[in-house]
């Protein structure tokens, strides 16, 4: 399954400083016609459309989406309407994204906000302040925007990012590493902002800090936070690696699946560098083997089973069943799908030159779509122990490519909406999750502000414990 949020950085890493732009604005009748183009075509494409959300919900979702449009609605307001699909759908891989003249007004304009902030799921702190003026100390609780308070610009945003079922920690994910961008596309452009912060000894503040375009924002971060922007360039830099500790231990970190990514952004090819690695660590012995798929979206499925047959000591399945919606059934509320073909399908053998020692995996919430299939997989097979947060998507059933691509006719927005229905296990009861780890160890401000890594230092430890 091929998707990232990528999109989304090449746009902040591509920004210039200009003046502001005018928006396009839309009747009612134009937003009208675009939800109706977007309902038919998710009713006769989208596999899990009615997977969470009954058929009735959706549709009063669509017919109050029609009723409450404004006489003369905006680029940015019709976008967060339509984006409300996300909210009921609850599909992490179907993406609403702006216009393209949206875009093209956001690799243009200045109005960012200058801070990294980290929403834990209750508040929001500034980790890193990159305004000219540095006035808001790092660690500082947020408690509005532009008298916006933190918790509902939170709210607004996360209902509105992909996200599968009841899963909350890709949306989350997406929001912190992200925030700048949906901030833009939520609120639009300003020139500056009041902030409404507690600092870390709990007194409340109210400042006000100018927008900056990016080559200002990176000086900042550059001069105020090194090890920061060391890292940053490091992981850009770095696709698929391998880190010998000692000679008892390695990290081998997987930053993608997807083969495009690999060999556009750092020149590598997986699975000549997956061999490569893991031929040295079996030649190397090493006893404990880190795998790190955090922040890993995903990409080709048969990438994540090239590795699962060089780590699993036994026959797998990684998928039970692959679906379509079947064009005469696409109307009905169920029995819409049947089956069809789709790649890994079945048990799989290991090799049988293959790493059969000791292995730790580390997640969050960006390990999305196969890296979640693979962390799926490592659990239910008690392969290895699973440290951090529950991955990003569905430990069940997931939705991928190919993907129908439409852009609705008036307002220009794009939707991808995936066609292939992954069934990874029974869907039972109230269960709508990603993988839960072994080891629950969220990432706190703590460890942001303190540049800490508490779910690999807790391996470290354990490591050294069983030595």
């Amino acid at each position: 399954m091929k998707y990232t949020i990528l999109s989304v950085y090449i746009l902040l890493v591509t920004l210039n400083c200009q003046s502001l732009l005018a928006q396009k604005t839309y009747t009612s009748t134009e937003i009208q016609e675009d939800i109706a183009f977007m309902e038919e075509q998710l009713i006769r494409f989208h596999p899990n459309l009615y997977l969470y959300s009954k058929y009735d919900e959706f549709n009063a979702l669509t017919n109050e989406l029609k009723s409450g449009v404004n006489d003369i609605t905006t680029d940015i307001e019709a976008y967060r309407l339509l984006s409300s699909y996300s909210e009921i759908i609850r599909d992490g891989h179907t993406s609403i994204t702006p216009s393209k003249d949206v875009f093209e007004n956001f690799q243009i304009d200045t109005a960012l906000l200058p801070l990294r902030i980290h929403w834990d799921g209750e508040l929001m702190h500034s980790i890193m302040d990159y305004s000219e003026e540095r006035i808001i100390p790092d660690g500082s609780q947020l408690i509005s925007i532009n008298g916006v308070n933190t918790e509902d610009i939170a709210a607004n945003m996360l209902t509105s990012l992909q996200h599968d079922g009841d899963n909350t920690t890709y949306p989350r994910w997406i929001l912190n590493n992200f925030f700048t961008a949906y901030f833009y596309f939520y609120y639009r452009e300003v020139e500056e902002f009041n902030i409404v912060y507690k600092d870390v000894n709990g007194k409340s503040n109210t400042e006000t800090i100018q927008a900056l375009c990016k080559s200002d924002i990176s000086n900042y971060r550059k001069q105020r936070y090194p090890e920061f922007s060391e890292h940053y360039q490091s992981e850009k830099k770095s696709g698929i690696t391998l880190k010998l500790l000692d000679r008892e231990s390695a990290i081998l970190t997987i930053r993608s699946f997807d083969n495009g990514i690999l060999l556009k952004s750092y020149r590598q090819r997986f699975r000549s560098s997956i061999r490569r690695h893991l031929k040295e660590v079996r030649k190397n012995e090493t006893e404990t083997l880190i795998v790190d798929l955090r922040g890993n979206q995903g990409g080709h499925l048969t990438n994540g089973h090239f590795l699962l047959k060089r780590i699993m000591p036994h026959p797998y399945v990684m998928v039970q069943c692959f679906t379509i919606v079947n064009k005469k059934c696409s109307h009905l509320a169920n029995a819409r799908n049947k089956p069809t073909y789709g790649p890994i399908l079945g048990l799989k053998k290991p090799n049988k030159k293959r790493y059969d020692s000791k292995v730790y995996f580390l997640v969050d919430g960006g390990s999305f779509s196969c890296s979640g299939i693979v962390t799926h997989v490592i659990k239910n097979y008690s392969r290895g122990i699973i440290v951090g947060e529950e991955t990003g998507g569905s430990a069940y059933s997931l939705v991928g490519s190919p993907n129908k691509k439409i852009v609705l006719p008036n307002t220009g927005i794009n939707v991808s909406i995936p066609r292939l229905q992954f069934i990874l296990q029974d869907l039972r009861g109230t269960e709508k999750s990603g993988t839960q780890p072994d080891v629950m160890i969220p990432v706190s401000t703590e460890d942001l502000l303190n540049n800490q890594d508490s779910a690999l230092e807790y391996i470290l430890e354990q490591i050294e414990l069983n030595k």
